[in-house]
């Protein structure tokens, strides 16, 4: 039987939020553990590098090749027949690991994970948190098609032994798994603590500088906008997000500014500053917020308003408009997530859904006069 150097644990990261997620685990739980990040998102070779000389992760490596980053069945078909070739591109072919975080189940983890287990039969699949997608439908976490399942099972996979698996996750009151899921284990996900520490670490990471930073204290995450069938939103309803902006803009002035969508196209056209680094992640720009208690979070759907409560366990004001765009299906979609973080709050008054401008206008002129002497005195 081949022999291989162990391990104790792995992760697989194919966004900033994961990787942030990961080193908090490490640092928290001090473990002896590799980093993949896998080639999904724009510049995630610069990350790897900068990440390497850190010291958090044992050994950085990069799964870029095109198997990785290809979508569509022949793709998805060629990686799972040949699994170990295109694992061993970018995994050492002598390692196996006692733990395999990864923040969802897709073909590609998949993959990972079966190679690992013919290496390790006892690796434990931990899913550890990935934003508002590990809250909003916990049984789709672990869902598998029809057609994915049977694959697996003429291969000779076992993946989804619930005794093997474990959900890892920041709020672990929110969840609630199916029936057929209960006996996988939830447990507490550590926080990134908010110290000076990590703002540094955290900044030098993903590049951001005191110029990055976020000065109004009014954010604006604006829905993804890209134009044609692409889009959720019809010309009407962007023209009404937009004349809800400009309502904004009247009531705080210029102490507020957009920030676009990471994947849109299309701007808003209302006349106010738009956030022009794309490229820094919100995770970062919170943690540099030494304010961020006192900032006004506003979206027509973006989970980036709940960011704060999720990865750090802070209360921002939020102002959520999906209830204005009722007929939209984002917005009906959103309800159920704006409903349960909102219970999440200590003070459910700081988060609000108004359901008319009149509601509107009400909740920023409250906003202006209970939190302004705060603000400022910060």
């Amino acid at each position: 039987m081949k022999q291989y150097r162990n391990r104790e644990a792995c992760f697989i990261c194919s966004s900033p939020y994961q990787i942030i997620g990961a080193i908090g685990i490490v640092k928290s739980e001090k473990l002896d553990a590799d980093l993949y990040v896998t080639g999904e998102f724009p510049g995630y070779d610069v990350l790897a590098h900068k990440l390497e000389k850190y010291g958090i992760f044992s050994n950085v490596f990069m799964a870029s090749n095109l198997a990785v980053r290809g979508r569509g069945k022949k793709v998805s078909m060629k990686m799972t027949l040949f699994s170990e070739r295109v694992i061993s591109s970018y995994m050492p072919k002598d390692i196996s690991y006692n733990y395999y975080f990864a923040s969802s189940r897709s073909t590609l983890k998949a993959t990972q994970l079966a190679v690992l287990r013919k290496r390790n039969p006892n690796i434990k699949r931990i899913v550890f948190d990935d934003g508002l997608g590990s809250y909003s439908d916990n049984g789709r976490l672990f869902a598998v098609s029809g057609l994915r399942s049977a694959v697996e099972k003429t291969l000779g996979w076992d993946l989804d032994d619930p005794n093997k698996t474990c959900l890892m996750v920041y709020l672990p009151e929110l969840i609630s798994l199916p029936e057929k899921l209960n006996s996988i284990t939830v447990e507490q996900m550590p926080r990134i603590e908010l110290d000076d520490t990590n703002r540094e670490l955290l900044s030098d990471i993903f590049g951001a500088s005191e110029e990055h930073n976020i000065k109004e204290r009014f954010i604006i995450f604006d829905a993804k906008r890209r134009g044609g069938n692409l889009d959720h939103h019809s010309e009407d309803e962007k023209r009404q997000l937009d004349d809800y902006y400009k309502l904004i803009k009247q009531n705080v002035g210029d102490d507020c500014i957009i920030k676009p969508h990471p994947k849109s196209s299309e701007k808003p056209t209302c006349l106010i500053s738009i956030y022009p680094y794309q490229g820094i992640p919100m995770e970062v720009l919170y943690l540099n917020m030494k304010d961020l208690e006192n900032r006004v979070l506003i979206s027509h759907v973006s989970t980036a308003v709940f960011t704060p409560k999720i990865l750090f366990g802070c209360e921002p004001t939020v102002i959520c408009l999906h209830n204005l765009l009722k007929d939209n299906e984002l917005s009906r979609d959103f309800e159920s997530i704006y409903n349960k973080f909102r219970n999440t709050y200590k003070d459910k008054s700081r988060v609000n859904a108004p359901n008319s401008i009149s509601e509107l206008n009400d909740i920023l002129k409250n906003s202006l006069t209970t939190e302004t002497e705060q603000f400022n005195s910060k």
